[in-house]
This record gives C-alpha cells, sequence and structure tokens, in this order.
C-alpha cells in the first residue's frame, strides 16, 4: 500500500481540515516517536486546539448568523438580530477566556521534550488546575 494510512493527511486543505481530526490526533502520536519530530507533533496538536477553538465559536455565532440570514431573507426584522446580539455579548467575556485555561498549559508545557502533545495527561490537570484558578477569582 502507497500511503493512506493517515486518510490522506498531507492533502486536506482548510475546506475539509476539520473532518480529518481523528488522524491529525493520530499524526501527532505518530510524529513524537520519531527523532525530531516533537516540533511537528506539538505544530499538529495545536491545529486540532485551533479546530475545537473555530467550533466554539462557530456555535456561538449560529444563532446571531442565524438572525442575520433571516432579516437579510425578509423572514424576520432587525430587532431580532439586535436581540441575538446582546444575548451574544452577554456572554462574551466568559466566552473569549474559555481557551485561557489551554493556552497557559501550551505554553507551560512548551519547553518541555515534545511540547503539550507529549504530554497529554499533564496538560489536562494544568488546564483543570487553570481552570479552577480562574474560577475561583470570578
Amino acid at each position: 500500500m502507497s500511503g493512506g494510512s493517515f486518510d490522506y493527511l498531507c492533502y486536506k486543505r482548510i475546506d475539509n481540515i476539520g473532518e480529518a481530526r481523528g488522524n491529525l490526533a493520530r499524526m501527532s502520536e505518530a510524529l513524537v516517536q520519531y527523532e525530531g519530530g516533537s516540533a511537528a507533533a506539538a505544530a499538529t496538536r495545536e491545529i486540532l486546539l485551533d479546530l475545537e477553538r473555530i467550533g466554539q465559536k462557530i456555535k456561538r455565532l449560529s444563532d446571531v448568523w442565524h438572525a442575520v440570514e433571516w432579516d437579510r431573507s425578509g423572514d424576520w426584522g432587525p430587532d431580532d438580530v439586535v436581540k441575538e446580539l446582546s444575548q451574544y455579548n452577554a456572554v462574551l467575556p466568559n466566552a473569549v477566556a474559555s481557551d485561557v485555561p489551554e493556552r497557559v498549559a501550551d505554553a507551560a508545557l512548551a519547553s518541555m521534550p515534545g511540547g503539550a502533545a507529549a504530554w497529554p495527561m499533564l496538560r489536562m490537570i494544568v488546564v483543570a488546575a487553570v481552570r479552577s484558578a480562574l474560577d475561583g477569582a470570578r
């Protein structure tokens, strides 16, 4: 067999990379097994985190986008859009900060061999600790 063990991940582009999350995770795990692969593994893991963040942002924006789409098609009015924007803006401060624990963990583990991708359990512990600290500060 000539390739394909990661469903030809090397040919994926931004419009279909989200479908390849499982292969990205497996690729990250495979990369750390090669000499010099830790930086590429960390970058691959970062893409997975970025996809998760993008997914969270899209989920938060979906009601706003829906309202604008329906307003522009004449089904709803501008007041409906303003209502959805108000609800979006009310949760925005917490939503923006939602990826802080992951960023802190990644930064803290970046200097370790293999970066955060090589230390998934430790990363999970750091994320939980940062979340707990942030929750206590609110």
